[in-house]
């Protein structure tokens, strides 16, 4: 598997011609999530809705990812708890830490994150 010009590239058993994997084209590939090697700290989307977000200076918890938008410049998480929050996904700038086994994600508040402020 390899990723080429925003495809990716993959190498299915069985399907050693360009024909064959002609016969694929359009057709919908499932896989198990963890089948996909990643870089450590990359997630999948869908990992990262429902998960807890915690300010990781002060420890409050601040709601849940409701969804996530990719935009030109990047994605935003939407956080909706007592207050809505826009979060570009940035790590280190915004995104502190990711833990998934925790259902646990840690961020930078910075002011104006907040919708309503």
């Amino acid at each position: 598997m390899r990723i080429h010009k925003n495809f990716l590239l993959i190498k299915l058993p069985g399907i050693n011609t360009m024909d064959a994997a002609l016969n694929l084209k359009g057709k919908i590939l499932y896989c198990e999530p963890d089948a996909i090697p990643r870089p450590n700290g990359e997630f999948f989307d869908e990992e990262l809705i429902n998960i807890q977000v915690y300010n990781g200076e002060t420890g409050e918890f601040l709601g849940k990812i409701t969804e996530i938008n990719p935009y030109p410049a990047g994605k935003v998480y939407t956080i909706k708890g007592e207050k809505l929050y826009l979060v570009p996904a940035v790590r280190d700038a915004f995104i502190l830490s990711v833990d998934l086994n925790q259902n646990r994600m840690d961020i930078r508040v910075w002011d104006g994150l907040a919708v309503d402020e």
